[in-house]
């Protein structure tokens, strides 16, 4: 399974059948990470989590402006990345996901 962007929207894509899969909440949507079919990445300046369908937006860490998940463990229920901090500096987050 792969994750793809094209013309805004996200999708997934089974590489034995090629069957394309649209990820519904996904606008503008930046893919950065799948694994077992748990897709992340960013939308917005805002870290996204896609499973089974949904979007689940990952809450920004404190005195934070922006951030961008880019990873993701095998069940799905951590997600990592980083985030800005209003005073600029780059730093990392990590997410803890609710089960599937």
């Amino acid at each position: 399974m792969i994750a793809a962007t094209h013309n805004r929207a996200t999708a997934t894509v089974d590489a034995r059948t090629g069957t394309r899969t649209a990820v519904p909440g996904t606008a503008n949507a930046l893919p950065s990470a799948i694994n077992d079919g748990v897709i992340v990445g960013s939308t917005r300046r805002t870290a996204m989590l896609w499973r089974a369908g949904e979007a689940v937006l990952l809450p920004a860490p404190p005195d934070t402006t922006t951030r961008e998940a880019t990873a993701v463990n095998a069940t799905g229920t951590e997600a990592a990345g980083t985030s800005t901090t209003t005073a600029g500096t780059l730093v990392p987050a990590l997410w803890e996901c609710p089960a599937g």
